[in-house]
């Protein structure tokens, strides 16, 4: 072959450097843009499943052991980090050492899929797991096409024995890592963002504890001055001041028990309720509670009746408090939406290891909406036969709570003009059951 022929060099070295660069940017690229679009998916679900199982543990510090139960609460909590339902989620809790699968979201994500699995702690420990995928094809699509692209590229530049833009790449390069940059100063900000909503909250419900306390003091002294002078211990007044002694008292009971559920919501939301498992009488409460709205009732020419099974046992185990307490929240709402001449109904019965209680009337009645409103803290259900209704709309969440502190279950069933039934299914709680409920 001549000298003249063959190549020097330079264009030896240029050849190879052409065909070094083609091979490159047909491969290096479209590589680099996978690992890249795969790393920011994995980013992504992953400050999502930060938010999400931050919320449910917060929920389940309210809840205690009872958020397992509380599967329609689990959507909109995922909602929260996943609005958009793209993605597949599972959440699964941990029961005695066993992984039970309590929700799960989306359909099944096509072959190959990315996922990402986070624990749900909960007061120190894991309480569950949260899973969250995506499929990743149409990863691998714009990868596909990315590395055609580069294909193409990387032969034009090699039969025109271009040099590689280089520079072009660098720029290419750091406009990927300024956006990786980005991304991670935005899931540090909604961290941040995160925890200053936990610290409002704290917040919120330690003022509100030490105002509901302070409230109280002053509250009682109105209500006992006002008890004085309607019983006219110090000799007879007036008319006038008889009625007004009676609006005071009536006014400060009102707002006292007003007072007392906020601290009863105030200290749920700070986990500070202690139950108390002891032997109680399910007879005694039903009677007392009777006692307690039969006088109201009687002014609205209510009857109230019970419907009580000889099978129930003469002593359960329980919070007694507790119970009482639900019981006449839902007593007192039952006559309260139920017209003058109507019929409010106390039922007992054994239910597998416990039994159950329900208060049924045939009163105004709620549709589905209406029952949602009212299990909402300060939600009332609002028509033409409630506007002189009294009420602070806390009672049903306050009673829903207390029922899942005792590990049982909360349902309200109603239909509108023919009246709602609420039934409260409870385990009868044996000493070790009472120890592991115990809260502090």
């Amino acid at each position: 072959m001549p000298l003249s022929s063959q190549p020097i060099p330079a264009e030896r070295l240029l050849n190879r450097l052409a065909a070094g660069t083609a091979l490159l940017i047909a491969f290096a690229l479209p590589g680099l843009f996978f690992y890249v679009g795969y790393d920011r998916v994995k980013s992504d679900m992953a400050f999502r499943s930060h938010v999400i199982t931050n919320q449910i543990a917060v929920f389940a510090n309210i809840q205690g052991d009872t958020w397992r139960y509380s599967s329609p609460r689990l959507p909109e909590l995922v909602a929260i980090g996943d609005p958009d339902g793209r993605f597949n989620v599972r959440i699964s809790v941990l029961n005695h050492g066993d992984e039970t699968l309590v929700l799960q979201r989306g359909l099944d994500q096509a072959f190959p899929a990315v996922s990402f699995r986070e624990a749900i702690l909960g007061r120190g420990k894991v309480i569950g797991f949260f899973e969250i995928s995506i499929s990743a094809r149409p990863l691998l699509l714009e990868t596909g096409l990315i590395f055609l692209g580069a294909s193409g590229l990387g032969l034009a530049l090699y039969l025109i024995f271009c040099r590689v833009p280089l520079r072009l790449l660098r720029q290419s390069l750091s406009a990927i890592e300024q956006s990786r940059l980005d991304l991670a100063d935005e899931v540090k900000l909604k961290h941040i963002e995160a925890e200053r909503a936990n610290d409002a909250n704290d917040a919120k419900s330690k003022i509100l504890a030490q105002m509901s306390h302070e409230m109280r003091t002053p509250l009682n002294a109105i209500i006992g001055f006002s008890e004085i002078i309607k019983a006219q211990m110090f000799g007879p007044v007036s008319d006038t001041y008889l009625n007004y002694s009676r609006d005071i008292n009536d006014s400060g009971q009102h707002l006292l028990g007003l007072v007392n559920a906020l601290l009863d919501l105030s200290m749920l939301e700070r986990q500070k309720v202690e139950v108390t498992i002891g032997t109680a009488s399910l007879h005694e409460i039903i009677s007392k509670t009777i006692i307690l709205v039969r006088e109201q009732a009687k002014a609205k020419d209510i009857e109230i009746a019970t419907r009580i099974d000889r099978a129930i046992p003469d002593s359960i185990q329980t919070d007694r408090g507790k119970l009482f307490q639900v019981l006449i929240n839902i007593a007192i709402n039952a006559v309260n939406y139920t017209a003058p001449g109507g019929r409010v109904t106390i039922g007992a019965r054994p239910y597998r290891d416990g039994f159950e209680l329900s208060v049924e009337d045939n009163g105004i009645g709620m549709s589905e909406a209406d029952i949602r409103v009212a299990l909402e803290p300060f939600g009332q259900v609002r028509n033409i036969f409630t506007n002189n209704t009294k009420g602070t709309g806390l009672g049903l969440p306050i009673a829903k709570s207390f029922i899942e502190l005792l590990h049982g279950t909360f349902e309200i069933t109603s239909e509108p003009a023919v009246g709602t039934k609420v039934t409260i299914r409870l385990p009868n709680a044996n000493d070790d059951a009472a120890h592991q409920m115990s809260v502090a």
